[in-house]
Protein backbone atom coordinates (compact mmCIF):
# COMPACT_ATOMS: atom_id res chain seq x y z
CA UNK A 1 0.00 0.00 0.00
CA UNK A 2 2.82 2.21 0.88
CA UNK A 3 4.50 2.16 -2.97
CA UNK A 4 0.95 3.12 -4.11
CA UNK A 5 0.85 5.96 -2.05
CA UNK A 6 4.47 7.43 -2.40
CA UNK A 7 3.89 6.64 -6.48
CA UNK A 8 0.82 8.49 -6.35
CA UNK A 9 1.99 11.41 -4.36
CA UNK A 10 4.84 11.87 -6.13
CA UNK A 11 3.33 11.78 -9.92
CA UNK A 12 1.00 14.27 -8.32
CA UNK A 13 3.64 16.79 -7.21
CA UNK A 14 5.37 15.76 -10.52
CA UNK A 15 2.54 16.74 -12.57
CA UNK A 16 2.50 20.02 -10.76
CA UNK A 17 5.71 21.12 -12.45
CA UNK A 18 8.30 20.77 -9.48
CA UNK A 19 11.26 19.16 -10.21
CA UNK A 20 12.21 16.26 -8.54
CA UNK A 21 16.07 15.67 -7.37
CA UNK A 22 17.01 12.04 -6.97
CA UNK A 23 18.87 13.73 -3.22
CA UNK A 24 14.94 13.28 -2.55
CA UNK A 25 15.51 9.43 -2.43
CA UNK A 26 18.72 8.19 -0.50
CA UNK A 27 17.64 4.49 -1.09
CA UNK A 28 16.31 2.85 -4.52
CA UNK A 29 13.36 1.66 -3.12
CA UNK A 30 11.99 5.42 -2.10
CA UNK A 31 11.90 6.21 -4.90
CA UNK A 32 8.58 6.12 -7.36
CA UNK A 33 8.86 3.35 -9.33
CA UNK A 34 7.68 5.96 -12.25
CA UNK A 35 11.37 7.69 -11.85
CA UNK A 36 13.53 5.38 -11.20
CA UNK A 37 14.49 4.57 -15.08
CA UNK A 38 15.07 8.49 -15.03
CA UNK A 39 17.49 7.66 -12.29
CA UNK A 40 21.29 5.99 -12.14
CA UNK A 41 22.41 3.96 -9.45
CA UNK A 42 25.81 4.14 -8.24
CA UNK A 43 27.98 1.63 -6.78
CA UNK A 44 26.35 2.38 -2.81
CA UNK A 45 23.12 1.64 -4.09
CA UNK A 46 21.90 4.92 -3.76
CA UNK A 47 20.31 7.03 -6.73
CA UNK A 48 22.32 9.99 -8.59
CA UNK A 49 20.33 12.32 -11.14
CA UNK A 50 21.49 12.89 -14.06
CA UNK A 51 22.96 16.97 -14.41
CA UNK A 52 19.66 17.98 -15.76
CA UNK A 53 17.38 16.71 -13.08
CA UNK A 54 18.67 19.29 -10.79
CA UNK A 55 15.42 20.25 -8.57
CA UNK A 56 14.25 24.01 -8.80
CA UNK A 57 13.42 26.15 -5.55
CA UNK A 58 10.18 27.49 -5.10
CA UNK A 59 9.54 30.90 -4.17
CA UNK A 60 8.66 31.61 -0.99
CA UNK A 61 7.10 35.06 -2.22
CA UNK A 62 4.59 33.84 -4.38
CA UNK A 63 1.34 33.67 -3.07
CA UNK A 64 -1.82 31.88 -4.42
CA UNK A 65 -5.18 33.66 -5.67
CA UNK A 66 -8.49 33.25 -4.04
CA UNK A 67 -9.10 31.03 -7.22
CA UNK A 68 -5.78 29.11 -7.44
CA UNK A 69 -6.28 27.91 -4.03
CA UNK A 70 -9.91 26.61 -4.09
CA UNK A 71 -8.82 24.64 -6.84
CA UNK A 72 -6.11 23.24 -5.44
CA UNK A 73 -8.19 22.76 -2.15
CA UNK A 74 -10.40 20.94 -4.81
CA UNK A 75 -7.48 18.66 -5.80
CA UNK A 76 -6.48 17.81 -2.39
CA UNK A 77 -9.83 16.49 -1.96
CA UNK A 78 -10.45 14.58 -5.15
CA UNK A 79 -7.19 12.84 -4.57
CA UNK A 80 -8.50 12.41 -1.09
CA UNK A 81 -12.03 10.78 -2.50
CA UNK A 82 -9.74 8.64 -4.55
CA UNK A 83 -7.19 7.21 -2.09
CA UNK A 84 -10.65 6.83 0.00
CA UNK A 85 -12.24 4.45 -2.31
CA UNK A 86 -9.46 1.98 -2.77
CA UNK A 87 -8.10 1.79 0.61
CA UNK A 88 -10.81 1.63 3.49
CA UNK A 89 -7.94 2.41 5.77
CA UNK A 90 -8.37 5.93 4.48
CA UNK A 91 -12.20 5.98 4.55
CA UNK A 92 -14.96 6.91 7.77
CA UNK A 93 -18.07 6.03 6.35
CA UNK A 94 -18.56 6.95 2.67
CA UNK A 95 -15.93 10.09 2.93
CA UNK A 96 -12.26 10.20 3.07
CA UNK A 97 -10.92 9.65 6.51
CA UNK A 98 -8.24 13.42 6.81
CA UNK A 99 -7.00 11.66 9.87
CA UNK A 100 -5.72 8.26 8.06
CA UNK A 101 -4.45 10.46 5.15
CA UNK A 102 -2.87 13.07 7.35
CA UNK A 103 -0.86 10.49 9.68
CA UNK A 104 0.07 8.63 5.88
CA UNK A 105 1.46 11.89 4.64
CA UNK A 106 3.28 12.84 7.86
CA UNK A 107 4.69 9.52 7.60
CA UNK A 108 6.18 10.06 3.96
CA UNK A 109 7.33 13.81 5.00
CA UNK A 110 9.16 12.24 7.93
CA UNK A 111 11.38 10.07 5.64
CA UNK A 112 12.29 12.57 3.56
CA UNK A 113 15.48 14.51 5.42
CA UNK A 114 15.10 17.56 3.50
CA UNK A 115 11.38 18.30 2.92
CA UNK A 116 10.28 21.49 3.61
CA UNK A 117 7.39 20.61 5.40
CA UNK A 118 6.40 24.27 6.55
CA UNK A 119 2.02 24.13 6.03
CA UNK A 120 2.22 20.10 5.73
CA UNK A 121 1.00 20.07 9.28
CA UNK A 122 -1.25 17.05 9.81
CA UNK A 123 -3.47 19.86 10.98
CA UNK A 124 -3.13 21.89 7.60
CA UNK A 125 -3.70 18.36 5.32
CA UNK A 126 -6.79 17.61 7.52
CA UNK A 127 -8.69 20.97 6.78
CA UNK A 128 -7.34 21.19 3.21
CA UNK A 129 -8.90 18.22 2.54
CA UNK A 130 -12.30 19.22 4.67
CA UNK A 131 -12.42 22.47 2.64
CA UNK A 132 -11.63 20.53 -0.74
CA UNK A 133 -14.54 18.28 0.03
CA UNK A 134 -16.94 20.94 1.14
CA UNK A 135 -16.50 22.88 -2.32
CA UNK A 136 -16.87 19.78 -4.35
CA UNK A 137 -20.22 19.51 -2.71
Amino acid sequence: MVGWLRDDFWKFVSDRGVSLDANLFPEIDQCPTFLQAAFSLDGKGTIASPPEKKALPVSANETLGERERSSLQKQVAALALVLAEKHNRYRKGDRPNANQIADAVDEILAALPDARTHGVSKTSIRETIRTGIALLE
